[in-house]
């Protein structure tokens, strides 16, 4: 019993170390450099206040924090009070289901902010019809919020009542450029600004706005069609071993207790496991950087 409290112990210091570690790198502005403080900079939101504003249901900083560190927690006591004699799995655990957790949420917010994308390129083209046939930028808008899809007439309506209100064009559009931090929102919403302040053509900057979201979106269909295969082949590749364990038990139950009895079987087993996780992760580097 002592081992396991002093096992406890000293995976939940290796967390606590970890969370650190991953609050400074996450709270560390994007450009890297350092920045006096002061009552502006203090309003600006950190990595983990960006992160939670693209999830849905825009949680909290401490909530996603509370995201990524739970689940390694949880893991860490029941590896430790079932697995006592292997204190390093309990590390493994502890370390890497935080940041396998960073990369769900990462990639949950990065997959809200490319269909925002997807659509507010149907969203620019209803503004670019309705200047085409004479309104403003206000009327362009207005006309979006009412009869573009769902989630950009959300924000777009926001934007609007934001406008009545007398706000400023920037803090009427930050909300949807902190939710939605992509390059298409972040191309409309310079175009608007620039609208509102130095009165520019608004129907040929809008048109220019309009062509350059229709490329992206056919070279990103065009880029996830190439990459679709290498991600079918990398699911297939790593399900299939956990696929195949079930048949092997069914056919010969005494197939793995060969490899558990073994002294360095468990060890076997999880470095396996690192390595396909490190695969993976490789992997998905990878395809990213294609994209």
């Amino acid at each position: 019993m002592p081992f396991e409290v002093v096992a406890i112990i000293a995976c939940l210091l290796a967390c606590g170390v970890s969370a650190l570690r991953l609050r400074q790198v996450l709270t560390t502005p994007a450009n890297g450099d350092y920045v006096v403080p002061d009552a502006r900079e203090s309003l600006r939101p950190n990595a983990l206040q960006r992160l939670g504003a693209a999830l849905p249901g825009q949680p909290a900083a401490l909530v996603v924090l509370a995201l990524i560190l739970v689940p390694g927690l949880l893991a860490v006591t029941a590896a430790t009070l079932l697995k006592p004699e292997l204190p390093s799995l309990a590390g493994v655990v502890g370390v890497g289901l935080p940041a396998l957790m960073l990369l769900v949420l990462r990639d949950a917010a990065s997959w809200r902010c490319r269909h925002f994308e997807a659509q507010l390129v149907d969203a620019t083209d209803l503004m670019n019809a309705a200047v085409q046939a004479g309104l403003n930028a206000h009327g362009a808008i207005e006309t979006a919020s009412l009869s573009g899809p769902a989630t950009v007439r959300k924000e777009l309506a926001e934007v609007l009542g934001r406008l009545d209100l007398g706000l400023p064009i920037e803090q009427a559009l930050s909300r949807m450029r902190e939710r939605y931090d992509c390059e298409g929102t972040r191309l409309l919403t310079q175009a608007l600004v620039v609208k509102w302040h130095d009165g520019t053509d608004f129907r040929s900057l809008l048109r220019a706005v309009s062509a350059l979201l229709h490329e992206r979106l056919k070279l990103r269909r065009q880029v996830e069609s190439q990459l679709s295969g290498a991600r079918y082949a990398a699911l297939f590749a790593g399900a299939l071993p956990y696929l195949l364990i079930p048949v092997f038990l069914w056919r010969q139950p005494e197939w793995l207790d060969v490899l558990l009895e073994h002294p360095q079987g468990v060890t076997l087993l999880l470095s396996a496991a690192l390595c396909q996780v490190a695969g993976f992760v490789w992997l998905r580097r990878i395809l990213r950087m294609q994209e």
